[in-house]
């Protein structure tokens, strides 16, 4: 079959590695599965579209010359997409990575086109210092985040905006309790009913 189109589409993972290692484990499994699933489709019409997951951690350090975050946030910048997470802190990395992504935003040179800002809702319901400032300071500036309890909720929210920026690509749809993508059932949204 002849490929007439070739999209890749870089999903950008931010958040404290050692506080989300688990959680980022299953995020890049979740856009890897999805994105087996766009790309066989997508086939079937002579078009390649795949998505990656970005993250800090499967980078070479040997190559970067200098600051080890300065070749992440270029990542950031080349990457379309860029999930944030945010728990119990919120870290100074993490925070250069989301003044990065929204400079990049900014800039149309940049290929980012969607920031998601997910909060990990505590679970004794006192928020740290530094979210609050955090919270405050995105309220402030009209920036949009959302909270979450489960990983689901944070899927639900990327698959959503990706079906949304690529939907000539995707079809995603949401019925009986799950998430679909061309039919196949790639996420189960218990959370709704809890």
């Amino acid at each position: 079959m002849e490929i007439n189109k070739c999209i890749k589409v870089k999903i950008f993972l931010a958040s404290s590695i050692d506080e989300f290692k688990r959680e980022r484990n299953e995020l890049q499994n979740f856009i890897e599965k999805v994105s087996r699933i766009v790309r066989e489709e997508n086939l079937k019409n002579g078009m390649l579209f795949e998505i990656e997951p970005v993250r800090c951690e499967e980078t070479d350090p040997a190559y970067c010359t200098g600051r080890n975050q300065d070749k992440f946030n270029a990542l950031l910048r080349d990457s379309d997409i860029a999930v944030f997470l945010f728990g119990e802190k919120a870290g100074d990395y993490t925070l250069e990575e989301l003044s990065v992504a929204k400079k990049a935003l900014e800039n149309t040179e940049n290929k980012l086109s969607k920031i998601l800002i997910c909060f990990l809702t505590p679970k004794n319901g006192e928020t740290n210092s530094s979210i609050k400032t955090l919270e405050e300071s995105l309220d402030s500036e009209g920036h949009y985040y959302s909270r979450f309890k489960n990983l689901d909720e944070v899927k639900l929210t990327a698959l959503s905006s990706l079906a949304d920026i690529y939907k000539e690509y995707m079809d995603f749809k949401v019925k009986d309790g799950a998430g679909f993508v061309f039919g196949k059932k790639v996420l189960y949204l218990s959370f709704l009913y809890e």
